[in-house]
């Protein structure tokens, strides 16, 4: 499935992909030019606090980003899974928001395994990399990471949650959600669904949030949404007009769509505060 989705044009800046010799300067002009989303959280939020580490997994190193409130009461966890460009600024600054919002959360890089995302300042050599790790490894590592959100201290292992942004949404949130009994929220944002067959496997609560500009995969979310309820599982479902695929992501000038940014957040975290607090 990592495929399909890590081959998806649409997910940067068509533009610069196709000019090959372009790409590097472009994006990393993009990327270092700063977030412009006003949902967006400085490293040195004096909330927060932060810390970069290593676990070890059954398949190798994983380096993990995680970011919380102050304090040590035990708060939900959420497990944050990057798109294609792996834990780039960007794909560190969105676990602080749900951090913001009284969260523990994981975030992998999962490049981890091929250097580290640092090594690969296109996302073009990006998409490469996770394409030669391959899903069985990513699958892995995120479980393990899961269960070691689960183990920490601060973390109350009653109220686990994920959410992925496109790869990260379609390839993998919806494995963790079918994978993961004591999961209880799950947000794929503009991700790809599950074979139909694996509706049975999932116990959490599922929000989609798609773009009307994305009519593959907001297809895709109509289409498993009636299968969802004849299961008895639970799946909302919002599609931004005027949105493509991408939209939800500051960084990508062509794709943004500030207002429909704005409001998927919105309902991002009334979801995941109705499922993972109340």
């Amino acid at each position: 499935m990592e495929d399909s989705v890590l081959s998806r044009s649409h997910c940067g800046n068509d533009a610069v992909l196709r000019m090959r010799g372009e790409i590097s300067m472009d994006v990393i002009r993009i990327e270092n030019q700063g977030p412009t989303s006003p949902l967006s959280v400085p490293e040195d939020d004096p909330s927060l606090q932060h810390e970069d580490r290593s676990i070890s997994t059954s398949v190798g190193t994983l380096d993990i980003y995680v970011t919380r409130p102050l304090g040590d009461v035990a708060l939900p966890g959420v497990l944050y899974i990057h798109d294609r460009q792996g834990l780039t600024a960007h794909n560190r600054d969105v676990p602080r928001r749900l951090a913001k919002q009284g969260y523990v959360v994981v975030a992998p890089d999962l490049l981890t395994s091929a250097g580290g995302v640092r090594l690969f300042p296109t996302e073009a050599e990006r998409v490469g990399a996770l394409r030669s790790i391959g899903r069985e490894v990513m699958v892995t590592q995120l479980h393990e990471a899961f269960n070691e959100m689960a183990s920490m201290e601060g973390v109350d292992p009653d109220r686990l949650g994920c959410i992925g942004f496109c790869f990260g949404g379609g390839g993998l949130a919806w494995q963790v959600a079918t994978d993961e009994p004591s999961l209880r929220a799950a947000v794929v944002v503009y991700g790809r669904t599950p074979s139909l067959e694996l509706v049975p496997k999932i116990n959490a609560a599922v929000l989609g949030i798609y773009g009307e500009l994305d009519p593959e995969l907001t297809t895709m979310g109509e289409v498993i949404a009636p299968v969802m309820e004849s299961q008895g599982k639970t799946f909302e479902r919002e599609v931004y007009a005027g949105a493509m695929h991408a939209f939800y992501n500051d960084t990508y000038a062509d794709r943004y769509h500030p207002e429909a940014a704005v409001r998927a957040w919105e309902r991002v975290t009334e979801f995941l505060d109705r499922y993972l607090r109340e």
